[in-house]
């Protein structure tokens, strides 16, 4: 559903922004399905001197348009959690048919001519912890500024349906992910960085405990 940009606008000027350190366009749904992304972007920038972010899937980063909106931004991270077709289909469960392949390569041309700030945010899944690895090529092909690897926090529903979308609280049947330990991830972090160069960042120890 588009988001008139008037109701963007009006909406941060009624919120207390002014204590914030960023402005950042993310939600339930994926920003770069908006066809006014670009719009907002600029009207936001006119208003405040605050970065502005987005957070995105990146599975549209092939389309040359969504790149240029983007490219409006300071920061932009995207999500890069599978680097083969099989476990994206698992694990992001896409509408469209999407190639993990033309994800890395959308995100390599955002950054080939943006000179914004890039993160990647890579979820780590059992079955993922001992492969992290694989992250590695991906991640240096792409020279992100950053990297977080981060750790599941929230219950999932047992079904997937409209009606539970971004309603959280509302599950009635829930599971919650087995998490990798603190070792697991400090260990594919240190590993990731030392290969790359590039700073990765991981959750704290408190955040592996429920």
């Amino acid at each position: 559903m588009r988001v008139p940009t008037e109701r963007v606008i009006r909406d941060l000027e009624a919120a207390d922004w002014g204590r914030a350190d960023v402005v950042t366009f993310s939600g339930s749904g994926e920003p770069t399905l908006a066809a006014n992304l670009g719009e907002a972007i600029v009207e936001v920038r006119q208003r405040t001197s605050l970065p502005v972010v987005v957070l995105t899937n990146a599975m549209h980063l092939d389309d040359p348009q969504v790149r240029a909106e983007l490219s409006l931004a300071d920061e932009v991270c995207c999500k890069l959690d599978a680097i083969d077709d099989a476990r994206l289909a698992r694990i992001n469960r896409p509408v469209r048919a999407t190639r993990a392949e033309s994800i890395v390569e959308g995100i390599v041309s955002l950054r080939a001519n943006w000179s914004g700030k890039l993160t990647l945010q890579i979820m780590l899944l059992p079955g993922t912890g001992s492969s992290a690895m694989a992250f590695a090529p991906a991640i240096a092909h792409i020279a992100p500024d950053c990297v977080q690897l981060n750790v599941p926090s929230r219950p999932v529903p047992l079904r997937h349906t409209l009606d539970t979308r971004g309603a959280h609280a509302a599950f009635d049947q829930e599971r919650a992910w087995r998490m990798l330990d603190f070792d697991e991830v400090e260990s594919a972090r240190s590993e990731i960085e030392a290969i790359t160069g590039i700073s990765i960042v991981a959750p704290p120890r408190e955040s592996h405990t429920r």
